[in-house]
């Protein structure tokens, strides 16, 4: 009887913790989740320029990301044709390097982890999604020729309808269903979290009153699309010119109606362009905002060993309670405040913290008059993903050093203001993906929604091997996903995953130790095109139920995990996660049935 219930369990641990997934590589796969996987890895490869969500948007349009066939003469989620795809089987001198950094790429594998060589590539193989979408944007860069990439909605319409979709006469119909498709699959496919969201709008003298007022229309858009609520997404706003003023906290204002109403009552004021002092003055809300903070510091370029103090008068306007027009009828008295940033500090008591992500998104059409890294990589050192987007006569040089890494994801650039919206759902989504860095050992917890996910990253040191995740589903149905390369895991794509449900507790073992991932059944550890995910797990917590609520902790791998037993001695191979967790379950299953 031990014997059965011991294989019962056995056959739930592998199915809920040792199975790895890479459906991006699955024929026929297809769905909203593996869309985001596709282009998760297109984007930390490298390979391919921005291309504005128009990948996403012709997903959407072709298949409705998966959710329905291709078109009759059609292969795979993006819908390639047979002569879409022999165009990008030529040797186009337009391909040639995109083919090369195809088949360098530590991103962007073939089966069984073999480089992707596009020249072995067959037109059956396009039903696997990943395949399927780089031979889409391979044969955009054909068909665009020597014009960029359209960036405007109705303009990438146009283009779809005109080089892309079926051919069919009535090109008005093919624009609309693209239009139409896209509201309807970006609602569908909508990130779910919750985090804490400060935005640093430039008002200088080159911005002028008309284009303020289209930055505050595209500032309330994004903040529309987040639950807006003291326990899920909170809302800040800083805005600046020769010097920064906070408009309101992250914890001042509760509801939509009120960040609205905040952010319409903000006017216009002109000057210069102080954007570091703004970024200092962004920090100073996130710290004021009492959440709970990380120590491990989030992707930066170089971040400084500390964040030292520091201290400058700045500006805070005071809104009424409910986010209406000033108290008093107009702008009270403005009252001075010191900014101080340090650097976090680890807990001395390890309770569990809540915890959310930190986003900054910069907004700026100039040069800025002062210096943008320090304060950014400041800020990158306190767990704050910074987002830069510039507008007009930018310099992108700056907008680098202002983003998090990798730049690819963190910067966006328009040319106007009339051009603003088009970025909308890309920075939503990006925000909404942001992870929150946490120390090794420091537990969690937090209550999510079904469908809801909290993100993070773990820092792991150098000189460790492995380590174990510990999660309890206090309440509701969880499920955690692993990954040493994708920054958000998902059922699409993870190394491990955990299910847990009502007063369930349990425990995977990762490793970064290519010598324990080599044999991966569906693929293998791979790093991003910087090198900079050997030291960093990424985590996923996606609730199932309605309500739930989940504590998980961190902590560096026993090594006697990799010993054979009695002898002592560390294994010079173990053959990938799955054997991490067979020697974890078999472990504590001897110890329970000896």
């Amino acid at each position: 009887m031990l014997r059965v219930l011991g294989l019962a369990l056995f056959a739930i641990f592998l199915n809920n913790v040792c199975a790895q997934v890479d459906q991006t590589l699955v024929v026929g796969a297809g769905d909203c989740q593996i869309v985001e996987a596709v282009l998760a890895r297109l984007l930390v490869s490298n390979v391919f320029p921005p291309d504005n969500g128009f990948l996403r948007r012709i997903a959407y349009a072709e298949t409705r990301a998966g959710l329905m066939s291709p078109p009759a003469g059609r292969k795979g989620l993006w819908a390639v044709s047979s002569d879409m795809f022999a165009m990008t089987k030529t040797n186009n001198s337009v391909l040639v390097d995109f083919k090369t950094d195809l088949t360098n790429s530590t991103i962007l594998r073939g089966l069984n982890g073999q480089p992707l060589d596009w020249s072995t590539v067959l037109e059956q193989d396009l039903d696997r999604p990943l395949y399927s979408a780089i031979a889409a944007r391979l044969y955009l860069e054909v068909a665009r020729k020597a014009n960029a990439l359209p960036s405007r909605l109705d303009y990438q319409a146009d283009f779809w309808a005109m080089h892309y979709a079926s051919p069919v006469n009535q090109t008005s119909v093919l624009v609309n269903t693209f239009l139409e498709r896209t509201r309807q699959m970006d609602d569908q496919c909508a990130c779910k979290a919750s985090i804490d969201m400060v935005f640093v709008m430039d008002m200088s003298s080159s911005v002028g009153r008309e284009n303020f007022a289209k930055a505050r229309t595209f500032v309330k858009n994004i903040a529309a699309s987040f639950e807006i609520s003291p326990n899920r997404t909170r809302v800040g706003l800083v805005t600046y010119s020769s010097s920064p003023r906070i408009e309101f906290e992250l914890n001042e204002l509760s509801t939509k109606e009120s960040v609205f109403a905040a952010i319409n009552s903000t006017t216009y004021r002109g000057g210069g362009t102080q954007t570091g002092r703004a970024i200092r003055l962004m920090m100073q809300v996130f710290n004021s905002s009492k959440t709970a903070t990380s120590g491990t510091p989030a992707t930066t370029k170089s971040a400084p060993t500390t964040a030292a103090p520091t201290t400058e008068q700045v500006t805070t306007r005071r809104l009424n309670p409910i986010g209406g027009p000033d108290l008093g009828g107009g702008v009270l008295p403005e009252t001075k405040a010191p900014l101080t940033t340090t650097a976090p500090t680890t807990p001395t008591q390890l309770e569990p913290v809540e915890i959310k992500s930190k986003v900054g998104i910069v907004v700026t059409d100039g040069k800025s008059h002062d210096d943008v890294l320090k304060p950014s990589l400041e800020a990158h050192s306190l767990g704050i993903t910074l987002f830069a987007i510039g507008v007009g006569g930018y310099r992108l040089s700056e907008l680098n050093e202002i983003a998090s890494d990798p730049d690819q994801a963190h910067v966006f650039t328009v040319g106007d203001y009339n051009a603003i919206e088009n970025i909308r759902a890309s920075v939503r989504r990006r925000s909404c993906l942001a992870s929150a860095p946490i120390d090794i050992g420091q537990p969690i917890t937090g209550v999510i929604s079904i469908g809801e996910a909290t993100f993070v990253e773990i820092g792991i040191p150098e000189n460790e091997d492995a380590v174990t995740i510990n999660l309890e589903a206090v309440d509701g149905s969880l499920a955690l996903y692993t990954s040493f390369s994708a920054p958000n895991p998902s059922e699409a794509l993870h190394d491990q995953k955990l299910v847990l449900t009502n007063g369930e507790t349990g425990s995977l073992v990762a490793s970064q130790d290519p010598n324990k991932q080599r044999q991966s059944v569906n693929r293998q550890r791979r790093q991003t095109s910087t090198e900079q995910s050997s030291n960093k797990l990424y985590v996923s917590i996606v609730g199932q139920a309605k309500t739930n609520k989940y504590v998980m902790k961190s902590e560096i791998t026993d090594p006697s995990v990799f010993n054979d037993s009695g002898s002592g001695q560390t294994r010079p191979t173990v053959a990938s996660p799955l054997a991490v967790c067979l020697a974890v379950f078999l472990s504590a299953f001897l110890h329970v049935f000896a």
